[in-house]
């Protein structure tokens, strides 16, 4: 998603139809504040997926656990990737590179993680 496709100038004609669609009275302003939280928003999910499929995809323990470990590694590939993410978008014309949208990227992440800690917690303790 970080090529020139899916740059604010290309997502906005299709996130203003629907927003106008769903909200014919708001202002422009609204409309560019929403398009806006929207791209941030995307952000956070699709690095909040990837950490957990990292994490899902070291394992657990032979307890059911998640190891710290495994949890790190997650957190250090999502902040890598979402680095990698933004170089790359330093290089597409229409694109610009943001330290904030590595912030997000690895909020989603790390979010991701204490979900899965807390999912795991939560069915350890429904075994017992």
């Amino acid at each position: 998603m970080s090529t020139a496709t899916f740059s604010a100038h290309n997502t906005w004609p299709v996130i203003r139809t629907v927003l106008n669609y769903l909200f014919p009275w708001a202002s422009q302003r609204t409309l560019d504040i929403t398009h806006l939280f929207l791209r941030k928003f995307a952000h956070f999910v699709e690095y909040f997926v990837l950490g957990m499929l990292l994490l899902r995809a070291a394992g657990e323990g032979a307890d059911g656990r998640i190891r710290l470990k495994w949890v790190a590694f997650a957190v250090v590939i999502v902040v890598l990737y979402a680095a990698g993410d933004e170089l790359h978008q330093s290089f597409v014309a229409s694109r610009r590179a943001s330290v904030s949208d590595v912030c997000i990227d690895a909020a989603g992440g790390i979010f991701a993680q204490f979900t899965m800690i807390y999912r795991s917690r939560l069915r350890i303790v429904g075994d017992e």
